[in-house]
């Protein structure tokens, strides 16, 4: 999806050993000439934002490529991708533990909370009983 709002090429994964052993390319470069970088571009996050999401909006924000409105995900600009133990015969119960870290190139970021909205919304309750969004209309006011 960045690929398509960018207007030159950026660093996205940190440049690790983990990352160049799964052949990640460390940089994105557009996807098309950019012919909309006269719009505003809103993301719309909330609490439920986590793992690679997380990350790809760690990315807008560091580089500024959209303006992100809502409430702090609920993940960071880094992951712990796990590894799946397998089930047990009675139970079926599964355990997934994290054993390596996953980070996106967001050096000015910090790791303990999660993307912080630049406009902070928050939906209330009541806000879905009156049918009444206002991270939309914060958008259409804009």
């Amino acid at each position: 999806m960045i690929s398509y709002i960018l207007a030159k090429e950026i660093n996205y994964y940190e440049d690790n050993d983990l990352n160049k052993r799964r052949n990640r390319p460390i940089t994105i470069t557009p996807k098309t000439t950019n012919n909309i970088s006269d719009i505003k571009i809103y993301m719309l996050i909330n609490g439920r934002s986590a793992s690679a999401t997380a990350q790809m909006l760690a990315v807008v924000k560091h580089n500024q490529l959209a303006t992100i409105i809502g409430e702090e995900t609920g993940g960071t600009y880094s992951t712990h991708p796990g590894r799946v133990i397998p089930s047990l015969k009675n139970t079926k119960l599964s355990l997934q533990i994290g054993t390596e870290r996953e980070s996106v190139n967001v050096p000015k970021l910090v790791l303990d909370k999660g993307i912080i909205p630049d406009k902070k919304i928050k939906l209330k309750l009541s806000d879905i009983i009156r049918a009444n969004d206002p991270l939309l209309n914060y958008i259409l006011e804009e």
